[in-house]
């Protein structure tokens, strides 16, 4: 799902889940 309308705060979905890989990696 796509949300149209989120919080500027927020990251996108593909940032979040480039930062949960590195993440990972990391631990």
């Amino acid at each position: 799902m796509v949300a149209l309308h989120r919080p500027a705060h927020l990251p996108d979905q593909s940032e979040v889940g480039r930062v949960a890989g590195e993440a990972d990696r990391c631990n």
